[in-house]
C-alpha cells in the first residue's frame, strides 16, 4: 500500500509515497529502508543503535538510528565551517582546533517545557501538571543551573583539551533569552544539513581539522570524549564501533561499551 509521507518531510527527506487517509505505521531500518517489526525489534537490542518513534496525525514511523557514526569531510570543508562558526559566534577559532558542537534542534522556553511536562506525566505517570505544580520560577532555576554547568564544561574542556566548544540551535529564537549569556549560536541551516538531518539521532559533533568527524547520539563519558579529542588516529575507535555493531551487540565494546547502573554526570 502506497502512503503519503509528506507529513513527516521535516523528519525524513528520503521517502516519497502517495496519499491515503488511513493512519499508517511503518518501520525503517538503519539504512532508511522500510523493514518489518520483527527485524526492528531485534535490531533494537543492539546497544549502539537506538530505536525512535516519530508521529504525526496520519502516520507513525519507527526508525532505527545510530548512536554513533564516523564520517569524513574534505579539509577545506572543515575550514569553511570553522570560518562560519567563528563569524557567527564572534569568537576566534584557530585552524588547528578540534571543534565540538553541541546541537539542539529547538530551544525550549517555559511554555513549551510545561507542555512537554504535561504530556510526559499524563502518559507515563497518569498525573496532571499545571502552572501551579510547575511554576515558571522552577523552570528558571533549572535553566540557570543548566547554563552555569555548561559554562563550567566549556571552560574545563577548552582548557584541558585545547578544543573549541560551540552550542548551536536551529529553531526557538524566542527561548534564546532564557539561556542567559551562554552563547547559543543560530544555525543558518548548514550544520543541520551536513550533520543533523535525522531529527534526534545525534546531538554532538566532534570535528577534526582534517575533516574527520564523529556524530554522537548516546552516552559517552567525559573521559572518553577527551580521548577522541586528543587522539590523532581514530582507527581503533572505528574498530570498537564495528565490533559493537556486529559482535558485541548487547553490551558494546571499548568506549562504546554499555554502562550499567550509576555513572557520573557528563558535560555533553
Amino acid at each position: 500500500m502506497k502512503i503519503n509521507l509528506l507529513y513527516i518531510s521535516l523528519l525524513f527527506s528520503f521517502m516519497c509515497y502517495t496519499q491515503t487517509k488511513k493512519h499508517t505505521t511503518i518501520y525503517l531500518d538503519e539504512y532508511k529502508k522500510e523493514t518489518t517489526k520483527p527485524y526492528y525489534d531485534q535490531k533494537c537490542k543492539t546497544h549502539v543503535l537506538k530505536c525512535q518513534k516519530y508521529q504525526t496525525k496520519d502516520i507513525t514511523v519507527y526508525k532505527i538510528n545510530n548512536k554513533y557514526k564516523f564520517g569524513k569531510l574534505k579539509a577545506t570543508d572543515y575550514d569553511q565551517i570553522r570560518i562560519l562558526l567563528a563569524a557567527d559566534s564572534k569568537t576566534k577559532i584557530e585552524n588547528d582546533k578540534i571543534i565540538v558542537i553541541k546541537y539542539l534542534d529547538t530551544l525550549i522556553n517555559y511554555d513549551k517545557a510545561l507542555e512537554n511536562r504535561k504530556r510526559h506525566f499524563k502518559e507515563h505517570h497518569n498525573e496532571e501538571i499545571s502552572k501551579e505544580t510547575y511554576p515558571k520560577k522552577d523552570f528558571d532555576k533549572k535553566r540557570q543551573r543548566y547554563v552555569k554547568s555548561k559554562f563550567k564544561c566549556v571552560e574545563t574542556y577548552e582548557k584541558k583539551y585545547d578544543t573549541k566548544i560551540i552550542h548551536v540551535y536551529k529553531h526557538g529564537d524566542k527561548a534564546k533569552k532564557s539561556y542567559g549569556n551562554l552563547n547559543m549560536l543560530k544555525d543558518r541551516g548548514i550544520i543541520k544539513h551536513l550533520f543533523f538531518k535525522n531529527l534526534y539521532e545525534s546531538y554532538i559533533l566532534v570535528l577534526k581539522p582534517n575533516g574527520a568527524y564523529l556524530k554522537i547520539g548516546g552516552h559517552l563519558s567525559d573521559k572518553d570524549l577527551g580521548k577522541l579529542i586528543t587522539d590523532e588516529n581514530w582507527n581503533k575507535y572505528k574498530q570498537q564501533l564495528e565490533v559493537s555493531i556486529n559482535k558485541k551487540k548487547t553490551l558494546g565494546y571499548g568506549i562504546f561499551k554499555k554502562i550499567n547502573g550509576y555513572h557520573k554526570k557528563h558535560c555533553f
